[in-house]
């Protein structure tokens, strides 16, 4: 473990209500300012790979860290919790911080929010990488209305328009999404057991219900373009791009491939709620003005 740590690091900021890294400097003494800490830690750490670690963490925990900030974790079981930054970066070492190799810390009072279906989207899969990473939004705004409802209070003032949609879902909530816009729009029926990580050109086969047409489907839900001349020769009688931001290339000749417009997946998503699984049913009920 990174410092040597005997003590569950996750479990001890939650137990004591702090958010916080390790990186210490073992003879300076808790209280230190930032400046003395930032110095002496940039000499210890400079020379070392793990520099690319410490000081983006470092950084993002003393300077963009505000108070009244809400932080994201999840504990071993599998629970999100979400914390609300209550005090400024501090340098505490002592016995009990050095075992848990958390040195650097802010005041940090923790609430329990649930399992996976009860968070958005992005916010689940920036579990990755980095210590610390910054969500942006909507899901920091839909984050201050899950807070506000955890805690029973109106300590942040949201408005959230429809334009967000997704910007909450996951990359799974937009796939499911749009399949159910191919199978009630279109006429499209999606084959369960084609959606597998083995084929990412695309994410499953579908056949319609009537002519038998066999068609296939690509989803980003995120920012990134697609190539549409790249599909003109995929496997199948159509295939349907679906770009959560409409950023389609190349896109002249859709005999073939189709692409849809975000829009008409938006209207499905608010005229149909009675198709809308659960989870994203969250969002739906934030997006139209009540708190999840």
């Amino acid at each position: 473990m990174p410092g040597g740590r005997s003590v569950d690091a996750r479990r001890f900021c939650l137990e004591n209500d702090i958010v916080g890294v390790g990186w210490p400097v073992k003879d300076l003494p808790s209280g230190a300012t930032w400046e003395e800490y930032s110095s002496r830690a940039d000499q210890l750490y400079r020379q070392r790979q793990n520099r690319k670690g410490w000081w983006p963490a470092l950084r993002a925990l003393q300077d963009r860290m505000r108070v009244g900030d809400l932080v994201w974790t999840r504990d071993e079981t599998g629970t999100y919790l979400l914390g609300r930054v209550d005090g400024p970066w501090s340098y505490v070492f002592d016995a009990r911080h050095e075992a848990a190799d958390i040195v650097n810390v802010r005041k940090c009072p923790w609430t329990k929010i649930g399992a996976a279906d009860e968070v958005p989207g992005p916010v689940t899969t920036s579990f990755r990488g980095l210590t610390l990473t910054e969500v942006k939004e909507p899901s920091a705004s839909l984050t201050k209305l899950i807070y506000n409802d955890k805690v029973g209070s109106r300590a942040y003032q949201v408005e959230l328009g429809e334009a967000d949609l997704f910007g909450l879902l996951s990359a799974g909530e937009c796939e499911d999404l749009v399949a159910l816009y191919l199978q009630v729009e279109l006429g499209y029926c999606v084959l369960p057991s084609t959606a597998k990580p083995s084929t990412p050109a695309y994410e499953f086969v579908l056949r319609h219900r009537e002519s038998g047409t066999k068609a296939l489907v690509q989803v980003k839900s995120g920012s990134e373009s697609l190539l549409v001349d790249r599909y003109h020769k995929a496997p199948a009688d159509v295939v349907f791009l679906f770009s959560a931001r409409g950023k389609y290339v190349n896109r002249v000749d859709e005999s073939k491939v189709k692409c849809i417009e975000p829009e008409e997946v938006k209207n499905f998503f608010f005229e149909n709620p009675a198709l809308i699984p659960e989870r994203t049913r969250r969002w739906l009920e934030a997006l139209r003005g009540v708190a999840p």
